[in-house]
């Protein structure tokens, strides 16, 4: 049986070329010119021009293409195992190297420098598609892989030197596609049973107008349909001139067919099957045709006994596409008797069939034959969509969407139809919400062609380096505080770097160039693509009367600086005095005053508002009491609410407190109330930080996801709801979130909880809770909602809500222990953390809230 995905040559050459877009191509090398010039390879773009073809290779003796064959295809039946050499599918790409002066790079410092030379080339990759195993026959999932297979330099190749044409022939080896499997497993799913590919290939048409991947599985029962023709007479078009289609092979769709139709006549008991039941493919409807001999237990009344029937069974399923993404099945049942003196006693009707027959059709009221038929057809389609993004992406999604619904309806005696709205998804990585439209349905002999365009593929965006601020070297007291009242603060003499750039560019490396005697060291903060330069002042470099500059070279993907710090002076007297002052002062800041609490004592909120408010506040308190006895607990009071907590101590005698409060809801102060403690003195201390919000989100439904990702300077905000996923630039720099990518996805499985953690909102599998819920409750009790906060130090914590409470529970010990209740909403509910910002769920106005720190205090 076969399987064959095509696709139209500038649907797959689109896929590719984002495929290529998305590799961080940062190439650090230089180059020397014909006449002489020292050049840099500041970026290389990817261009619009890209095509495919049978294979070519260079000829060594005249340097001009030849068609040549040098894949090697293995290809598997029950009684051989043989391999051809064909040609291999290639795609040639349009790529130019920007080359810019290294003297105008030195001299353009942060500054971008204009391109000085562009070599325009065209590398050509051989694509392959095959089974990912080493044993003849066993089957396994699928690879798809690319190799340089050489580069086309065309006129360009007579104008270079020998040595220049190495060079760039060098460094466009160094753009690899890595390969990627795809697994069959959707396919094994939708077909009920272990499906693996056996043979495969990838090939395009001798016109070089389509792209097509052919797989065989179940070969023992079926010849393979893989072979030398595919690859050179080449696949033969079922695009019908739209951009993708998906041939299932007709055996695959009767054998399921009739596999699925006997399990449930089997299972029917009023009904005996006698022989069958058999199906056929009919091309030119397109339909299933399947036939069965059956009898009907007591089917007729005839006098004092009900008469048995033998009944002539035959069901003819048509598939259809009136609409775009909606698929009709039509169901025709017709019954006639196979012994003519039954017919007399009886005569067999549609309405007496259904009682008999509706066991296989219908499924709590609703028929389901659709999903029979749809099932079979689309779920490989399902599988070899899969095959565009792991050309695209390295990963593989398990959840192609491919929902059908039960919309059916009884349309006379004999016949009755579905109409099954689909949506079938293709996570294209960053595009937005694309999707495979189906708007044809026809048959060929081969099988059942699905086929449709794209909506939504647009070219893959590349960003762009956007600036670099450079901050000169200057005496300044470093260091932070490392806790236990413990610092590092020192005087010493940095200079510093930020590298600004519109996602997906980032910056690839840095570092100090032209540094004879290593003054310089350098420290790179990935995540924030900022760059520290800190001044030695070792001996040789102190004592030069003409101390050289600090010179440091930074590669992007999108663009190459080179930055010219000016030599630092050496420390004067009067400032290293105000300096020190300014070290001992920051040295005091990590001085940590022990609290010794009261029983109960009233803390007030510390943190003015800013002058000016852009939109409201929210205030967060954290809260930790140290020095608890087993038995106490801390009651914290609201002059608002009263008693909004209740704490416990962990086994170290610890109690982390977490209070939020939003606009009418802010405090002025809080009481914490600590019982049974005895004489014991605890200590108190606290953090306090205003946010203010700085924008509101849309939430499509309940949320799913929303977590913080990416340092300060590229901070991101992922937020997924029941429709979708959307991702947002929110660097507290910028004046509003951008959207950078928006995708649709398949809603959760009932199989997943939500869970928050107070760091962020995520999706859980129900099994990997059921451990920690065992621990709180008995089998078969699960409460109404359940979270894993972070809290303290505590290695796993379940917290559960019913009505407007909740309790947390820290369950990594032997027994599971009550730490705290919370008498309204708890913190972690609909919140993310993520340095400097907060996002809030606000589940009545439908959006996320975004907050920025504003103010803080610590006590």
């Amino acid at each position: 049986m076969f399987l064959e995905l095509q696709l139209s040559s500038s649907l797959f050459t689109r896929i590719v070329r984002n495929r290529i877009k998305s590799l961080p191509l940062c190439l650090d090398r230089d180059l020397t010119d014909f006449d002489g010039t020292e050049l840099t390879i500041d970026r290389i773009d990817i261009g619009d021009a890209t095509s495919i073809q049978r294979e070519l290779e260079i000829d060594p003796a005249s340097g001009s293409l030849r068609p040549a064959a040098t894949q090697v295809v293995w290809i598997f039946s029950p009684r051989n195992y043989t391999s051809v050499t064909v040609p291999f599918l290639q795609v040639r790409q349009e790529v130019s190297v920007q080359l810019v002066k290294r003297a105008d790079l030195v001299q353009n410092g942060p500054a971008p420098s204009p391109i000085h030379k562009t070599l325009t080339i065209h590398p050509v990759f051989n694509v392959d598609l095959s089974v990912d195993n080493e044993v003849a026959g066993e089957s396994g999932p699928l690879a798809i892989s690319y190799k340089l297979a050489y580069v086309d330099l065309g006129p360009l190749g007579n104008l270079l030197s020998g040595p220049m044409r190495a060079e760039v022939e060098q460094l466009v080896s160094g753009i690899e596609l890595p390969p990627a499997a795809l697994d069959l497993g959707p396919l094994t799913a939708s077909l009920g049973r272990s499906v693996g590919a056996v043979n495969a290939g990838v090939a395009c048409d001798p016109g070089g107008s389509l792209v097509a991947m052919r797989i065989d599985f179940d070969v023992h029962e079926t010849p393979p349909r893989l072979d030398r023709g595919f690859f050179e007479a080449g696949p033969r078009n079922s695009l019908g001139g739209r951009e993708w289609a998906m041939i299932a092979d007709a055996d695959l769709i009767t054998r399921d067919a009739a596999r699925r139709v006997r399990v449930g006549l089997e299972g029917s008991p009023k009904l005996r099957l006698n022989s069958g039941p058999s199906a056929s493919w009919n091309a030119a409807v397109p339909a299933v045709d399947i036939a069965a001999d059956i009898e009907l237990v007591d089917a007729c009344p005839f006098f004092v006994d009900d008469l048995d029937m033998d009944v002539h069974l035959t069901v003819r399923s048509s598939l259809a596409v009136p609409a775009a993404n909606l698929l009709r099945t039509h169901h025709h049942i017709h019954g006639e008797p196979s012994d003519v003196g039954e017919e007399i006693a009886c005569a067999v009707t549609a309405a007496l069939l259904w009682p008999f027959v509706g066991a296989i059709l219908v499924d709590r009221e609703d028929i389901n034959w659709g999903k029979y038929l749809g099932g079979i057809a689309l779920g490989p389609v399902g599988v070899l969509i899969a095959a565009l993004f792991v050309i695209e992406t390295k990963q593989l999604s398990q959840d192609i969407s491919q929902q059908l619904g039960a919309n059916c309806s009884k349309q006379g005696d004999e016949d009755y139809e579905c109409n099954d709205p689909l949506e079938m998804r293709m996570e294209l990585v960053p595009s937005l919400n694309s999707r495979l439209d189906l708007l044809a349905v026809a048959g060929v002999p081969e099988g059942l062609v699905l086929s449709g365009g794209v909506s939504n593929l647009p070219e893959l965006r590349v960003g762009g380096l956007d600036e670099v601020v450079v901050k000169p070297f200057e005496w300044q007291v470093l260091g932070q505080c490392t806790g236990n009242g413990t610092n590092n603060f020192r005087i010493g003499n940095q200079a510093s770097i930020s590298v600004f750039c519109t996602p997906p560019t980032d910056m690839c490396r840095a570092y100090v160039i032209d540094d004879p005697l290593h003054e310089f060291s350098i420290a790179i903060d990935d995540v924030n693509n900022e760059i520290t330069v800190t001044a030695n002042f070792r001996l040789d470099y102190a004592a030069s009367p003409d101390p050289y500059p600090c010179r440091v070279r930074i590669v992007t993907n999108r663009g190459v600086r080179i930055v010219t710090l000016a030599p630092p002076s050496p420390l004067e007297s009067t400032a290293a005095e105000d300096l020190e002052r300014a070290r001992i002062a920051s040295v005091a800041t990590c001085y940590f005053a022990d609290k010794f609490h009261t029983p109960q004592e009233e803390m007030e909120w510390i943190p003015d508002p800013p002058p000016f408010e852009l939109g409201p506040l929210l205030q967060h308190w954290q809260v930790v009491a140290r020095s608890l006895s087993a038995g106490s607990h801390v009651q914290v009071v609201s002059p608002i609410a009263g008693t909004i907590l209740t704490a416990r101590p962990s086994a170290h005698g610890i109690a982390h407190m977490t209070m939020l409060f939003a606009n009418e809801q802010a405090v002025p102060s809080l009481t914490f109330a600590v019982e049974d403690q005895g004489d014991a003195a605890i200590e108190l201390s606290a953090q306090q930080v205003l946010f203010e919000r700085r924008a509101s989100l849309p939430v499509g439904g309940g949320l799913a996801a929303m977590r913080f990702e990416g340092g300060v300077r590229q901070r991101r905000l992922l937020i997924a709801d029941e429709a979708g996923e959307s991702t947002w630039l929110v660097s507290s720099a910028m004046p509003g979130p951008m959207l950078l990518s928006s995708l649709t996805r398949d809603r959760r499985r009932e199989s997943e909880l939500i869970v928050n953690t107070g760091k962020q909102v995520r999706v859980e599998p129900r099994d990997a809770l059921s451990k920690r819920l065992k621990r709180v409750f008995d089998d078969g009790v699960e409460p109404e909602v359940i979270h894993t906060p972070r809290i303290g130090a505590l290695k796993e914590t379940l917290a559960v809500r019913s009505g407007e409470g909740s309790v947390l529970y820290d369950v990594s010990r032997s027994e599971p222990v009550e730490l705290q209740t919370f008498a309204g909403r708890a913190w972690f509910e609909g919140t993310a953390l993520g340095g400097d910002l907060l996002a809030r769920h606000d589940p009545e106005a439908g959006v996320v809230h975004v907050y920025a720190a504003v103010a803080r205090a610590f006590r």
